[in-house]
């Protein structure tokens, strides 16, 4: 029986690392990837407004790029935002705590315990039955014909 639940505490504890690791993972790309687009995006703007003054199709390159850059510093968070995602994590742990309890609780209604549990003592007992049993049999056998005969009856 221990290794059964040896068994399902490594699954829990894998399920538990993926559970969290996604969460952590997703939060980190989801602003690295933004950062990183915001990024190309100013700079092929900037490259669309060269081409543009190149052409002579506009005629104040130094104010939209000044608006490009506050469109820019506008996307970016600040830093008390980045500090309250970091403690945002913390809701992963009540995610991870349902995850165990509804998982062994589904087990201990439907799992069988109380079944696994007596055939375990009846593995125990095993022994002793079967010793029991034997010398009930010997007795029988040492009795001669009358004792089986008086056995049938």
């Amino acid at each position: 029986m221990s290794a059964l639940w040896i068994t399902i505490f490594v699954l829990q504890a894998v399920v538990s690392l993926l559970f969290l690791g996604a969460g952590w993972r997703q939060r980190q790309a989801s602003s690295n990837d933004r950062d990183c687009l915001n990024t190309d995006f100013y700079h092929q703007r900037l490259r669309e407004l060269e081409e543009d003054e190149a052409q002579g199709v506009i005629g104040e390159r130094a104010t939209m790029v000044s608006e490009l850059q506050q469109t820019l510093l506008n996307d970016v968070p600040p830093a008390e935002a980045a500090r309250s995602r970091a403690s945002s994590r913390l809701v992963l742990l009540p995610g991870v705590l349902l995850l165990v309890a509804a998982s062994l609780g589904m087990y201990l209604k439907s799992g069988g315990l109380t079944q696994v549990a007596s055939w375990i003592a009846v593995q125990q007992e095993y022994p002793s039955l079967r010793a029991r049993d034997g010398s009930a049999g010997e007795a029988a056998d040492h009795g001669g014909a009358g004792a089986s005969a008086a056995r049938l009856r």
